[in-house]
């Protein structure tokens, strides 16, 4: 299997019988639930604090975890480290956010509370932009974080997969050994369906260390 990516090429992958998946598939409000665990991105409030209230863009769960995935490495940009990217990237792959009148919030936790389109989580919170930067939490020590949803909010979820879910014209991202053919053997592969953008904005180009390597935001051929 082939996979292109306008960051890093094309690659040959090699999935074998220790390969782990996980896919990115659509949810609703309904599946944010006390216990699980959350990275949300948004609108800070306008006083500019980091504890929110955030109005949410965007929402992606990924089950529940303790500590949860994100807990401690909110962020913008940098690696993703499996659950939510699979090596491949953060939330902007190592592009930035902020400038002009821009800003954007995000924070990521275990959900400790839903009540309409109030949502509480513990974790951590990080604001950036024309408001300034702050940030509340760390994975030593969460703080509570405010989140309002509304009809606006878009919702996916990070699920367990298998083989099957890697299929044409889906986005991957993949993490492995990289061998001197240029072959990368995957230990883990996370799949999305492409977007208006195709497979870019989710996490640009993957990264490695040692004998690791990744490769990001690629569409399987």
């Amino acid at each position: 299997m082939s996979v292109a990516s306008q960051f890093s090429g094309t690659a040959t992958l090699q999935l074998t019988s220790s390969t782990t998946y996980s896919q990115t598939v659509s949810a609703t409000a309904q599946d944010v639930t006390v216990g699980g665990c959350v990275a949300v991105t948004g609108t800070p409030p306008t006083n500019g604090s980091a504890a929110g209230p955030v109005a949410a863009r965007s929402v992606v769960i990924s089950g529940a975890g303790s500590p949860c995935p994100f807990t401690g490495s909110t962020g913008f940009g940098g690696r993703g480290n499996g659950r939510f990217g699979g090596g491949g990237g953060g939330f902007g792959g190592g592009g930035g956010f902020g400038g002009g009148g821009f800003s954007l919030a995000s924070t990521s936790g275990k959900v400790t509370a839903v009540s309409g389109s109030a949502v509480t989580l513990v974790g951590t919170g990080r604001i950036v932009g024309s408001v300034g930067a702050s940030s509340v939490g760390s994975s030593s020590k969460p703080a509570q974080v405010e989140v309002s949803t509304s009809s606006a909010t878009t919702y996916t979820k990070v699920e367990s997969a298998s083989h099957s879910a890697v299929v044409l014209g889906r986005c991957v991202n993949v993490f492995g050994s990289k061998a001197p053919s240029g072959t990368l053997t995957a230990t883990s592969v996370s799949v999305r369906p492409a977007g208006p953008s195709g497979c870019g904005g989710f996490g640009g180009r993957g990264s490695g260390a040692g004998t690791g390597a990744g490769f990001g935001g690629g569409s399987a051929s």
